[in-house]
Formats: C-alpha cells, sequence, structure tokens
C-alpha cells in the first residue's frame, strides 16, 4: 500500500496534469501540513511543473510574495474558511513587489486524502485584467491607498508621526472631568490621516502592537500633568480587541508598567471594543489579565455588534461604554429611550457604570442625566486637543456643570 505522502504526489500531479493548458500562466503551492507551506519541486515531474513555474526573472515570485508576513497571514485566514467548507475557493489581493503595485488572484483547492486534508493554491499575476476591468479606477486607488498607509505606518512609527489628543469627559455623579486619549496621525505627504482608516489597516498588516505602545508610553508620561489639573482624573484609552490574545504584546505591556510605580494604575482604564467578546474565553483571560497588572477595563462601544448583557456577567470590567447609535435618536424615538435604560439600569444592577457618548447638545446631557448615566462624553462638552490646550484648565462649560 502506498504512504500517505505517496499518495499525495500521485492525486497532486494528476490534478496537475487534468488541468493542462487551461491555467497556463499560473504557478502552483502546497501546504504541507495546511497551516504551512512550500513549492513542491520534484525532479521527476520538470516537464508538468514547468507549465506552472514562473519563468527567471518574472517580477512574480512566490519567495518575494511571501517574504510579506501579512500577506502569508490573510492568506492563512483563508486556507481555514477553505478547509472547513472542503470547497475551491478564490480570491485577489493587491501586493507590492519591488515596489510596483501588483495583483494576484489565488484559488485554494482542497484535496483530502483518507483523513488528511491537504490545501493546493493555484496563483497567477492579473494586474493587466484589473487594469482593465476598473476603468473608473476607484478600486484600484483604495487599493494604492490601502499599501501607502501601511508604507507611511512604518515610517510614521519611526519618524515619531503619531501624536496624542486629550478629549475631557465629564463624570456625572462625582462631579469631576475625566479625560480619554485619543491617537492622532499628521503625515507630512497625506497630511492627516482618521484613525477609523488607519486603525483598521495597522490590525489587518499586525502592526497595532507598536503604535498602541507609542500611545500608552506618551499617556504615562503625561498623567501626571492633567492630574495637577483635573484632580483624581481617570484617563482612558482604547486598545484593541487583537492585543488581548497578543502574548508579545502583554509581555511589553508588563515591563512599562513595571518602570512606572509612581502612577496609580486604577487611574489609567483600557477601553476593550466589545467585539473581543466574540471569543468569551480569550476576552476573559485577556481582560483578567489586564485587572490582575492593576489597570481598570472598559468594555468600549456596547452594543455595536456581538455583545449581550449576559456577557457582562462575564468579564471583568468596571464600566461599560454605549455605542453612539443608543443615543443619537433617544430625543426623538421614545423605543430607543427605553431600550437604553434598561441598559444603564442593568448595568448598574451589576455594579457597573455607563458612559454614554455623542454628547452633541444641553438636551441630550439632561435626558442621559435622568436616567443616571455616570459619565458623559462629546463635542458639546469638549473637543479632542492638544495637551497643552488641556493643561490651561477646565473648559468653562465643564465648570459650569461641575458646580451646579
Amino acid at each position: 500500500m502506498k504512504s500517505l505522502n505517496e499518495q499525495f504526489e500521485d492525486k497532486l500531479f494528476m490534478f496537475i496534469e487534468n488541468l493542462g493548458d487551461l491555467y497556463d500562466g499560473w504557478f502552483l503551492l502546497s501546504f504541507l501540513p495546511p497551516n504551512d507551506f512550500q513549492l513542491i519541486r520534484k525532479s521527476e515531474h520538470n516537464e508538468t511543473w514547468s507549465k506552472f513555474l514562473p519563468e527567471k526573472g518574472t517580477t512574480l515570485s512566490v519567495h518575494t510574495i511571501f517574504q510579506d508576513e501579512s500577506v502569508y497571514n490573510r492568506l492563512r485566514k483563508k486556507l481555514r474558511n477553505c478547509i472547513f467548507s472542503l470547497k475551491s475557493s478564490k480570491y485577489r489581493e493587491g501586493i507590492s513587489i519591488n515596489g510596483k503595485l501588483t495583483y494576484i488572484e489565488m484559488e485554494l483547492v482542497p484535496l483530502q486524502i483518507e483523513k488528511e486534508i491537504y490545501i493546493l493554491t493555484l496563483i497567477r499575476d492579473i494586474t493587466t485584467q484589473v487594469h482593465q476591468e476598473n476603468s473608473n479606477n476607484d478600486s484600484l486607488k483604495k487599493v494604492q491607498r490601502t499599501l501607502l498607509l501601511e508604507y507611511e505606518m512604518h515610517r510614521a512609527i519611526e519618524n515619531n508621526e503619531f501624536e496624542v489628543y486629550y478629549q475631557p469627559k465629564l463624570h456625572v455623579k462625582q462631579k469631576k472631568v475625566n479625560i480619554e486619549a485619543l491617537i492622532r496621525w499628521f503625515n507630512p505627504r497625506l497630511g492627516g490621516i482618521e484613525p477609523s482608516e488607519f486603525i483598521p489597516l495597522a490590525e489587518k498588516f499586525q502592526i497595532i502592537r507598536p503604535i498602541t505602545n507609542i500611545v500608552l508610553k506618551q499617556i504615562f508620561n503625561d498623567y501626571k500633568e492633567l492630574e495637577n489639573v483635573y484632580k483624581d482624573t481617570i484617563l482612558s484609552v482604547n486598545i484593541s480587541s487583537l492585543l488581548l490574545k497578543d502574548e508579545e504584546w502583554i509581555k511589553q505591556l508588563k515591563e512599562m508598567v513595571e518602570k512606572r510605580d509612581d502612577i496609580d494604575l486604577s487611574n489609567i482604564e483600557l477601553e476593550i471594543t466589545e467585539h473581543s467578546l466574540i471569543d468569551l474565553d480569550t476576552a476573559k483571560k485577556g481582560i483578567k489579565t489586564l485587572s490582575e497588572l492593576g489597570f481598570a477595563v472598559t468594555l468600549d462601544d456596547f452594543g455595536s455588534k456581538y455583545s449581550s448583557l449576559q456577557y457582562l456577567r462575564e468579564i471583568q470590567c468596571q464600566k461599560i461604554k454605549i455605542n453612539k447609535s443608543f443615543t443619537k435618536n433617544i430625543q426623538t424615538v421614545i423605543d430607543e429611550r427605553r431600550v437604553l435604560q434598561k441598559i444603564i439600569d442593568f448595568a448598574h444592577s451589576l455594579g457597573l457604570e455607563v458612559t454614554a457618548v455623542g454628547i452633541e447638545d444641553e438636551s441630550l446631557l439632561k435626558i442621559l442625566k435622568s436616567y443616571n448615566c455616570d459619565e458623559l462624553q462629546g463635542f458639546w462638552l469638549g473637543k479632542p486637543t492638544e495637551k497643552k490646550l488641556l493643561l490651561k484648565g477646565i473648559p468653562e462649560n465643564l465648570k459650569g456643570l461641575i458646580n451646579s
């Protein structure tokens, strides 16, 4: 009986030969095992392989593509989906090769031999085809923008282009000002770039860790100055949920904390976006670690995607921040008022505080105060600003609310 490897080779090369000239211009990768890859080269099959391997000197090569770890990681995600469904799947990717934007198309084909599953990946250069399909250049510009931002983010880390702005928040019950740290990116070539654009890309390209560390180091340095003006302030900052399972980042965070015994970490609030709760066990473990280090933890953007009130029983957070969608219509839609009131009441029953965002006028502030919402945030109370401006003193409108 043939070994599993021999069975695989037989099935693989039968597959190749059946393709014939149909996929002329493609070349073949095999994943052995499915979570790792290598280019299969067998001397006895040189004639077959010659149809699929790129010519010498071509700009597109397996080695070049997979030097980019982010492309490999995205491919692995596609592979997992392919393995699960046992169906062929196809997708496109725009990558930079030798400084030139190139489009590739990958087709993932599962082969099952006994109980083992192997994934074949067919790849071809479709740059010309994409240019023809996108005569209006909208899709092309989007991919170019993505690749450009990835490149510029690496440079931005080296050149210290990221800045931290601060936005005041009103703690209604304690009558004090808390502050949220918000990252800003001003690029000398591209101008100001919104966090809503570059943060998802930083997560996608796995450079969210160094960017987060830049912000954390800055707020650790700024806290004492801010606390001198805003007594007993809680300084909050957003943390990507992806970092909850990043052991290297947890290690780096512990090292940062060990060097800052001058700060009471319970006054530093880490806001975790609620979609981390898709994997509840990972979220619980990560949040528990942050709490044990001494940080306060908030569940940010609550209600935007997957979380439920039941999840609040499971995790060790001290506060929830309600998604803006819950507050924007409560002045006119009675049912939404009722939902918001129930969320606040339930959170309080669990001993959690509640922050509402999107406070754009005084009438909205009054409604939320009547619901016993603990903390309020929005442009009407204060816009994100540079530290030096915030250090000039408590804004006048907040002074009036604190003293009322």
